[in-house]
């Protein structure tokens, strides 16, 4: 059986980093990351924001594995970290 998957890309800019920071603090996701022992509430969209802000952070792929909880690890989102650009306009 093969499992459908979507690939998309999205560019941000730092201004839209900066909130999903704010949000991951005030959520107490960075707690949490650093052995908070109870994990915070995080749906499907808090799971996202959570990979891409780790991602445009430049967190390492091993960084961002450890850090995504372990019930979306197995078909949930996957980092391509080889697509991961910065620049400056």
């Amino acid at each position: 059986m093969s499992v459908k998957r979507v690939r998309v890309t999205v560019e941000l800019p730092a201004s839209f980093v900066r909130i999903l920071q704010a949000k991951a603090e005030l959520s107490g996701w960075i707690k949490w990351a650093n052995g908070c022992v109870k994990p915070p509430e995080m749906d499907a969209g808090s799971i996202l924001a959570w990979l891409v802000l780790m991602e445009a952070r430049g967190a390492p792929e091993e960084q961002i594995h450890v850090a995504t909880p372990i019930m979306w690890r197995a078909e949930g989102p996957i980092i391509i970290h080889e697509e991961r650009k910065v620049f400056e306009e």
